[in-house]
């Protein structure tokens, strides 16, 4: 991914799930149970590194020389970033065994249901991520252009991640009734609470930031405080609130989280991730999500309220983005999507007619002088 072949990157993660998925099922067909699975991903990972390396050799060659002075750095770069990750496993395992404790089977049904259905939030999220770990380290040696990059990254994340979340929070009762049925009544409140979790989204360009310029060790100390924060407050709400405790547990430690993040780039970086900026191109998602839940209590219209809820807030957030957006922004987000397949064509055009009720709104009426003339 560093070297911008990402349909490398997504070879090799198709080749990994396939082999993991097809020689799990045929150990566990064979009478291996448990262990075919756990043999399953363990082949399938193996599978995905040993095409990352066919790749790596078909492109640059595998004579690769490594000075002292070059594992040295690399040590300390990347044994910081692994850190974290090993010390999430205990973590994870207490947490499971919370929540274990204080919920039954059925509560953490729901919860896992809930969870699932994020899933699309959780995918913007980690491809923005992937984009700008590829596209930054090129900023490199021009720290004002860094910066800016940064800033214009979380305030394009606000655009792409904040209409979703209205959408899990105000639908998720038919969401999960179109997914699930109805033997997940109760998943539709975890929904709608962990999806406020996503509106730190933006504040991860500090981690990307942070890996670029190297500075993985600060990246390391947000990522372990994160960690703590989540499991102290679980473990508090789990056993005051049940389940609901730990679906409580991620917006909270996620604005935790993120205002650690950003006081510790602040202070080590002096780098601000226009956090105005930011929350005001999340404006119209929240106007349009109070609009479209106003729809739905219009008395008389609860069979056409879904409808009409919806097409209020599709309407309200394009005029709102259009109207408090800048202009210049959306061309520039028109101008880096262009180029995607399938998916480019399609939000451009919507960006298109964003930047036509822009130029509308925006056109001074002529003075009567001007109408004579």
């Amino acid at each position: 991914m560093g070297l911008g072949r990402y349909l490398y990157t997504v070879e090799i993660n198709i080749v990994s799930s396939v082999a993991r998925v097809v020689v799990s099922i045929v150990l566990i067909a064979m009478g291996m149970g448990i262990y075919g699975a756990a043999y399953g991903f363990s082949i399938g990972y193996l599978a995905g590194a040993i095409h990352a390396l066919y790749r790596l050799s078909s492109t640059h060659g595998l004579g690769i020389n490594i000075s002292r002075s070059s594992l040295k750095e690399l040590v300390s770069y990347s044994t910081p970033l692994y850190i974290p990750s090993l010390l999430s496993i205990p973590l994870n395992q207490v947490y499971g065994i919370l929540i274990a404790i204080y919920a039954s089977n059925e509560d953490i049904g729901n919860y896992q249901v809930a969870g699932n259905l994020t899933t699309p939030l959780s995918i913007i999220a980690s491809s923005i991520s992937a984009a700008l770990l590829s596209s930054l380290p090129m900023l490199l040696g021009r720290d004002q252009a860094l910066r800016e990059a940064v800033r214009k990254a979380a305030s394009y994340t606000a655009l792409a991640v904040s209409p979703l979340i209205p959408l899990l929070i105000l639908f998720s009762r038919e969401i999960i009734y179109i997914v699930y049925g109805e033997a997940y009544r109760d998943a539709s409140l975890y929904l709608s609470i962990m999806a406020l979790a996503y509106l730190t989204t933006p504040v991860n360009t500090v981690d990307v930031y942070l890996e670029t310029v190297g500075d993985t060790k600060r990246l390391m100390f947000i990522s372990i405080a994160n960690a703590v924060v989540r499991l102290s407050i679980a473990w508090l709400l789990l056993a005051r609130l049940g389940i609901l405790g730990a679906v409580i547990t991620l917006p909270v430690s996620s604005v935790i989280g993120s205002i650690i993040a950003v006081l510790v780039v602040r202070k080590a970086h002096s780098l601000s991730i226009g956090i105005r900026t930011t929350v005001r191109y999340m404006v119209p998602s929240i106007v349009s999500a109070m609009a479209a839940y106003a729809a739905t209590l219009i008395p008389g219209n609860s069979a056409s309220a879904p409808a009409l809820s919806l097409t209020a807030y599709i309407v309200l957030q394009a005029f709102l983005t259009a109207v408090i957006v800048d202009r210049s922004d959306l061309e520039q987000i028109r101008l880096l999507l262009k180029g995607i397949r399938h998916l480019g064509p399609i939000v451009s055009r919507i960006i298109d007619i964003e930047l036509m009720i822009n130029s509308t709104i925006s056109r001074k009426p002529r003075s009567s002088a001007e109408k004579h003339l």
